[in-house]
């Protein structure tokens, strides 16, 4: 049995100690630890790489702090397009499976890994021989509509578009579209069920219930949800935020409520006269063939609230208060990038995770690096005979001439080596009667590499940046792979020369990598970034937890 190994990361980019704000450091690395703590728990009682790593991103995806999941960025059009993929070294014929475009399974990453074990069982037309349901034919990848539909045949939980809304993230997205504070932001190109908790209607309906005989002013229903802030991230300010301005002026609030909640289907306005307690201001009611709905409506909300406070009873619990979204001020950082886990569990396998809700008011239908295999993610095995390895490191062929050139000799040795027998430079293998070795098998051993990467999607996708690194991996001599990573994602590496004179103007170039390295059967972590920061945790060789965002501590 192997010594497990994990790492995780919550995003790159341009973070700063100006902008990394000390309160939200310490919100930050304290769900950081959580996730860890968390994954390594049921990592060292034997779960497998797949199962941690998934554990990991999902636990990423419920917290409103990264880029996914609940906490993840808009499209130029404020809706909501997730990514998430999984892929390991062994174990499953498809190796890596990704979904794109999800806006309506709550852990996107639990649908990648369904696709992934689901698809050991697929047989003609994508069903298993004995009816149930395969994994999506032999595809790895599917998106939208498609695969929304099948995670809803395997079960999974279903939400609506609205649950991923937070205000931050609303905010940030209008910030860079350069709207006007004063224009209205009701979110119509979103169809909120009226009876969803990230509804107007629903809130306004809640006013009404709870106010004395169920009957309550425009300035009493503003009142309370100016107040209250009990129900699910964002409820507090959704009404000043996703409701236009002048539905809270008094000359044209009653008009605008008319308006815009109902028009009247809902909500019945009665004459001022009828409710004297409240001068000349008209009161509202619910329409008596609503009222049940909208007394089903809050009681399945409160279940539902309940339910999740049951669900984190003993289990992990965010720092960070769901109904303190109060907003971005257009200063602090925000996570961008992929959130992702690399894990090693006993039995030798590794996983990759990985999870984003892509870039800030991207274009809608884009698709990034974190569900394209090979380049913001990577995991591969193989096996290395002993053969191979070299028993002393390569002498220079010239001693005379520049390092740089005796590397290209050194490549050109290589190829010589294996064109001309017995044409080498280096010392040579005693036989396998020498060592007393009938089969060559018994001086092999398993290498293997997994990578999870964050930053500029497409820099990543144009170098394909994870495969690149594996390779030169497992086809260079004695390359490790954190060598690798910092090849690829490290200051002056393949990443930021990507970028050409674009670099530090338009964010392209900028990411990071995490990884972790099997050799002699051991596993050993990676990373390396070239940007201001990446959110990242692991527990060292000598087993002290790290929590980091900077190349030095924070």
């Amino acid at each position: 049995m192997l010594k497990p190994r994990l790492i995780i990361h919550g995003g790159a980019g341009n973070i700063t100690r100006k902008n990394l704000y000390p309160q939200a450091w310490e919100v930050y690395s304290s769900t950081l630890l959580t996730i860890h703590r968390s994954t390594s728990a049921i990592l060292s009682k034997g779960a497998t790489a797949l199962d941690a790593a998934t554990h990991a991103v999902a636990l990423f995806e419920d917290s409103p702090m990264f880029n996914c999941g609940k906490g993840a960025v808009f499209t130029r059009d404020g809706t909501i397009e997730l990514e998430a993929s999984v892929m390991v070294t062994r174990d499953f014929h498809k190796r890596a499976c990704a979904v794109v475009l999800i806006n309506k399974v709550k852990n996107p990453i639990k649908l990648a890994r369904e696709m992934l074990v689901r698809g050991e069982k697929d047989g003609s037309g994508g069903r298993d021989p004995s009816g149930g349901a395969g994994g999506a034919q032999g595809h790895c990848c599917l998106g939208g509509e498609t695969v929304e539909k099948l995670a809803e045949d395997w079960g999974l939980e279903m939400v609506d578009e609205s649950y991923f809304w937070t205000k931050k993230r609303w905010d940030e997205h209008r910030r860079g579209l350069h709207e006007s504070e004063d224009e209205g932001t009701l979110r119509q190109n979103v169809d909120v069920w009226p009876y969803s908790s990230e509804s107007i209607t629903f809130l306004v309906g809640l006013a009404i219930l709870q106010a004395p005989g169920s009957r309550a002013t425009v300035s009493q229903i503003s009142e309370w949800l100016s107040k209250k802030a009990a129900w699910r991230a964002g409820t507090q300010h959704m009404w000043e935020i996703r409701v236009p301005s002048e539905l809270k002026r008094e000359s044209e609030s009653h008009h605008v409520l008319h308006q815009y909640l109902g028009k009247g289907n809902y909500f019945v306005e009665q004459e001022p006269e009828e409710n004297k307690s409240c001068g000349s201001e008209p009161y509202w009611t619910i329409a008596p063939d609503k009222v049940s709905q909208f007394i089903e409506a809050r009681d399945e909300e409160c279940r539902l609230h309940k339910k999740d406070e049951e669900h984190l009873e003993g289990k992990c619990r965010w720092p960070f208060n769901l109904d303190q979204d109060s907003g971005w001020d257009g200063q602090a950082y925000l996570p961008q990038g992929t959130v992702g886990c690399v894990a090693l569990d006993r039995y030798g396998t590794m996983c990759v995770a990985t999870s984003t809700g892509g870039l800030t008011n991207k274009l809608s239908g884009r698709i990034g690096d974190t569900p394209t295999i090979g380049a913001g993610f990577w995991a591969e095995e193989w096996t290395e005979s002993s053969l191979e390895k070299r028993t002393t490191q390569p002498q220079d062929l010239f001693p005379g001439i520049p390092a740089a050139l005796n590397g290209f000799a050194d490549g050109l040795l290589n190829i010589m080596e294996d064109c001309i027998p017995n044409f080498s430079g280096h010392q040579e293998l005693p036989c396998l009667q020498e060592k007393g070795l009938e089969k060559i098998e018994s001086m092999s051993s398993i290498r293997a590499v997994a990578m999870s990467g964050t930053g500029n999607g497409d820099s990543f996708l144009r170098l394909a940046a994870a495969r690149t690194a594996g390779a030169i991996v497992r086809f260079s001599r004695n390359r490790s792979l954190a060598s690798t990573i910092k090849q690829m994602a490290g200051s002056g590496g393949e990443l930021e020369r990507s970028a050409g004179d674009r670099w530090g103007k338009t964010g392209e170039g900028e990411g990071g990598i995490i990884g972790i390295e099997l050799v002699d059967g051991k596993g050993k972590i990676a990373f390396d970034f070239n940007c201001g920061g990446m959110f990242r945790c692991w527990v060292d060789d000598h087993g002290k937890e790290k929590v980091m965002v900077f190349k030095d501590e924070y």
